[in-house]
């Protein structure tokens, strides 16, 4: 059975502040979409993590982070 490691998917990253970590990544030169956080209930209540992601070919780098307080998460358009 071969059991050499052929490729990588993904690496995750959790970072305490996305802010900083969103900062960190685009003065490195990566293009990344704003975090997106799940939400419940009406109004919208964001729980949990959010995350996003930097792309290479092939595979990525996912960075995540708790959700913010509710006044603090910010609206993705859509």
């Amino acid at each position: 059975m071969d059991h050499d490691i052929s490729g990588l998917h993904h690496v995750g990253h959790l970072v305490h502040d996305m802010d900083q970590a969103l900062e960190l990544y685009r003065r490195l030169g990566f293009a990344l979409p704003g975090p997106a956080y799940p939400v419940l209930e009406e109004p919208p209540q964001p729980f949990g993590v959010g995350n996003t992601h930097a792309y290479f070919p092939g595979n990525f780098i996912s960075s995540w982070s708790r959700s913010p307080a509710r006044d603090e998460c910010p609206r993705t358009p859509g």
